[in-house]
């Protein structure tokens, strides 16, 4: 990735921390910056949350396979993508996972073939969009402009 620290601010500043577990827009339960629980925390960990360094090491994992996913998806133009495109690719993919990202068929095809504005266009002409329309936006934006 061109610049991993950039894309890892990006997310923290769009994920926020949240230091105590809490549900997320869509009612699932979530802690540090923005990582879902595979179910209902414990009384304790409602209580007492986690620290600082277990959100960034969450975080870190999270990111990983975040990256990963994007190398998967796209591979074959990853390096012929600008900063700013590949955050955004990497923001969507923290967040909604590469199986969700996978089915952004029309934004993935106009990105293989390097039409930036049409995959703008479709993050706009998403459910992701509705749900989430700052970021989205933003990342929009970001796709749109390079």
């Amino acid at each position: 990735m061109k610049n991993e620290p950039k894309a890892r601010a990006y997310i923290k500043a769009n994920e926020g921390l949240r230091l105590k577990p809490y549900r997320c827009s869509q009612d699932k339960w979530t802690i540090g910056y923005g990582c879902r629980l595979s179910h209902e925390p414990p009384e304790k960990l409602k209580r007492d949350g986690i620290t600082p360094l277990q959100a960034e090491e969450y975080f870190a994992a999270r990111f990983k396979d975040a990256l990963n996913d994007c190398h998967i998806l796209y591979g074959f133009v990853w390096d012929e993508i600008s900063e700013n495109r590949q955050i955004v690719l990497v923001d969507m993919a923290y967040q909604l996972g590469r199986s969700k990202l996978r089915l952004f068929f029309k934004m993935n095809e106009a990105i293989r073939k390097m039409d930036f504005r049409q995959a703008a266009k479709e993050i706009i002409d998403s459910l992701y969009y509705t749900q989430t329309h700052n970021r989205a936006d933003r990342n929009r934006l970001m796709m749109e402009q390079g």
